[in-house]
């Protein structure tokens, strides 16, 4: 792997496997990998580097592709993009980071694809002890063969989330706050033949955050989701979360969360 950014850093690239030897390695093999990254100075900025731009290439080698017992092998090439910005603005801090890629097979061409993925968003706060967020989500890749997958398909299948969530919190970071949340999720198949996993689901949240002291945090709130499925019964559902997060060192961290859910399609 190459990288250039404000450091550089090389390590050994992994060389081709004799045929012989492929069978014995994992389904899937990455042989070489490069990416270059290289940051933008912005004048007048408070970061001397808020933005950045690169690219990325990859080559690698599938055992398996489809993940069915008649095992078909390929070889897959990767061109893409990258590029982000993080920027604080007085209280306010701007973000955004997406990637853009070609994947070629060698062999199995109706698989070809474009994968994406972006985020963006505004971290924001005030003067009365009001903070949140504000951010949306996408992206684009080949829906995975076999795994949990019930159906046997060399298709291409592009799966496609999008993800829009506001967060506001009252308190800062004092003993109690009050937190609160909208999340609307989109899952979508290029396949009919998956469009029963389609899914369009919209959840509200409101909850306390208790702080002891600076290393525990514990925290609960109700959760109420509506999920309309593209070709089966609607569902709503009702959740109650009880969440903990304890630093004992500055070595380790734990994280806990209970919920008791209940649901009505």
């Amino acid at each position: 792997i190459l990288m250039l950014a404000r450091r550089s850093a090389f390590c050994r690239t992994p060389t081709m496997p004799h045929p012989h030897l492929r069978r014995s390695l994992l389904s899937t093999l990455s042989i070489m990998t490069m990416v270059l990254v290289l940051p933008w100075s912005g004048s007048a900025q408070a970061d001397p580097n808020p933005y950045y731009i690169g690219a990325s290439t990859s080559v690698a080698y599938d055992s398996n592709v489809f993940r069915l017992p008649q095992a078909v092998s390929d070889t897959i090439y990767s061109l893409g993009l990258v590029a982000g910005v993080d920027q604080t603005i007085g209280r306010q801090r701007l973000y955004a980071n997406g990637t853009l890629s070609e994947t070629r097979f060698v062999d199995q061409k109706q698989i070809n694809y474009t994968r994406y993925s972006f985020l963006g968003g505004i971290d924001w706060q005030t003067v009365y002890s009001l903070s949140g967020t504000l951010s949306y989500s996408s992206k684009q890749n080949l829906y995975s063969f076999g795994g949990t997958n019930t159906i046997q398909s060399t298709a291409k299948n592009l799966e496609r989330r999008d993800e829009v969530i506001l967060t506001g919190r009252y308190g800062g970071d004092s003993l109690l706050s009050l937190d609160t949340s909208l999340t609307h999720r989109k899952l979508r198949y290029s396949d009919p033949t998956y469009r029963f996993n389609a899914l369009e689901q919209d959840s509200a949240s409101v909850g306390l955050t208790y702080r002891p002291r600076a290393s525990l945090t514990l925290g609960s709130a109700l959760r109420y989701t509506q999920g309309k499925y593209e070709l089966s019964q609607d569902f709503d559902r009702y959740d109650l979360d009880l969440t903990g997060y304890w630093i004992p060192t500055g070595l380790s961290t734990f994280n806990a969360r209970l919920s008791f859910s209940k649901r009505k399609s």
